[in-house]
């Protein structure tokens, strides 16, 4: 959360030059507390997403442009259940680079293991993940799991 207040922020101050604030003339104390207001609102904005991300049991991951991450989840093949996509990834800001299975500790038959999803971000910007828990062959049978992600991407 300290990224995205410092992130917002720097972003007030370069709009506040931007238009005028600060630039060469001097700055009037309602002035200050106008660009004070437009940064309390934005942090305001950024704490709630986060707050509904957390009440929609969304995970939430920052990383920077470039970085690949891992969604690890519980997983066991031998039920006929595998992770899959469940919607399409914003290319555009994430790539999906694959995933593997690696079994339990135990390597017992049946006994599960993990999937982990490997990705990759590619540009800055906002974008989703949702992967089903689905036996592939039953299309009419909605999935007995669902994970969803929102990954923030900076610079």
């Amino acid at each position: 959360m300290a990224k995205i207040s410092a992130v917002l922020l720097m972003v007030g101050l370069v709009i506040g030059l931007a238009i005028g604030y600060g630039a060469g003339s001097v700055v009037s104390q309602s002035e200050i507390s106008e660009i004070q207001s437009d940064l309390s609102k934005a942090q305001s904005r950024a704490t709630s997403l986060e707050s509904v991300f957390q009440a929609l049991s969304v995970g939430l991951i920052e990383v920077k442009v470039g970085q690949e991450f891992n969604i690890t989840l519980n997983s066991n093949p031998t039920t006929g259940y595998q992770w899959q996509l469940a919607k399409r990834l914003n290319e555009t800001i994430l790539q999906l680079v694959g995933s593997v299975y690696k079994p339990s500790g135990s390597g017992l038959i049946g006994s599960g293991g993990t999937e982990i999803w490997t990705f990759k971000a590619v540009s800055s910007g906002t974008a989703g993940i949702s992967l089903k828990y689905v036996r592939p062959w039953e299309t009419d049978v909605p999935p007995i799991e669902a994970q969803s992600f929102g990954v923030i991407v900076g610079n």
